[in-house]
């Protein structure tokens, strides 16, 4: 397995900071985990609709690939109940079109925790299908969650055999989910991209936590 992006996501982020208080990335050492010294700091004012994010390019027409990446949500306001409590955070794409991988965190309506999500655009019908869904942390809760995620593309057109599988490092056994019937011949990966992505008119502000960013193939 080859390493093809390590940090590039936190030097990039330093020119990408807007100078109005929209939302924005700031790299500070508040942010750091897992014993860094420096962490992204994804800053979100629910008055704004822009996106914002860094991005890493290093991938080029991957059709297997696996991301890992930390976060802590501690700081992050949303509602429990109704729309705006689902916050896309991340994208994996080719060089032209929609991601056809979205990683998002979402407030549960029935315990308030935040669960960690992701959808897969499918090549019949171009809709996205639901890859599944895992406990990430407790409303405001702080800890620093590593999250793995590992796809491998259909084989053949037709094939429906594409695989993406996501696990928090701590318990891959309990809190993870694959899905193994995704119909993505036709995608690649060029680039991934973390941040702030405007989604459901998303109600929540504050900030969270981005740290270690490794992409594989």
């Amino acid at each position: 397995m080859k390493k093809i992006g390590l940090a590039v996501l936190l030097v990039s982020a330093v020119a990408a900071v807007p100078a109005s208080a929209v939302s924005s990335l700031a790299v500070n050492a508040g942010a750091a985990l897992n014993g860094t010294n420096f962490g992204l700091q994804v800053i979100i004012d629910p008055t704004a609709s822009n996106n914002t994010f860094v991005r890493s390019d290093h991938p080029t027409d991957e059709t297997t690939l696996e991301i890992r990446f930390r976060m802590r949500i501690n700081d992050l306001i949303s509602p429990q109940i109704g729309p705006g409590r689902i916050l896309r955070i991340a994208n994996l794409r080719a060089d032209a079109g929609a991601p056809h991988k979205i990683l998002f965190i979402q407030r549960q309506e029935t315990t308030g925790n935040w669960r960690f999500i992701a959808w897969s655009l499918q090549d019949t019908g171009g809709g996205y299908a639901f890859c599944g869904s895992f406990f990430l942390d407790t409303y405001q809760g702080t800890a620093d969650r590593q999250i793995r995620c590992n796809w491998t593309r259909e084989t053949a057109a037709g094939g429906n055999n594409g695989i993406f599988r996501c696990e928090r490092t701590d318990l891959p056994a309990s809190q993870f989910f694959v899905r193994s019937d995704l119909d993505d011949f036709t995608q690649q990966t060029d680039a991934v991209q973390f941040g702030y992505f405007d989604f459901d008119v998303f109600a929540g502000s504050g900030s969270y936590d981005f740290d270690e960013a490794e992409i594989y193939r």
